[in-house]
């Protein structure tokens, strides 16, 4: 249930934090992150047998919510360290996406 209030949470209050156990096989996603809920949501519908809502809160007008899911499916990776010929061509191929896209939006 939505609180009507006008408390604002700053960017710093606004947290995620990933929780797990050696012992349980799942763990839990709690979020203020918009763009990480739109992701958690999405898979929520495709695999609601794995990814599950679990509470949904408002403070204020900041939304956060927790979700459970596999422990397997949290990593931690290593970083990818491009040349500068491969930075290169990722530029362009990007530019070339961008530009691909903006003459399928003008037709």
């Amino acid at each position: 249930m939505r609180e009507k209030n006008t408390y604002k949470l700053t960017k710093w209050e606004q947290e995620t934090i990933f929780n797990f156990n050696e012992d349980e096989k799942e763990a839990s996603v709690y979020t203020y992150n918009k763009a990480l809920i739109r992701r958690l949501d999405g898979f929520c519908e495709k695999f609601p047998d794995q990814f599950k809502l679990d509470k949904e809160s408002w403070y204020g007008k900041h939304l956060s919510k927790t979700y459970i899911l596999p422990k397997k499916y949290v990593s931690i990776r290593k970083p990818t360290i491009l040349s500068d010929a491969q930075k290169i061509a990722s530029a362009e191929k990007a530019k070339n996406m961008r530009k691909v896209k903006s003459q399928s939006v003008d037709l």
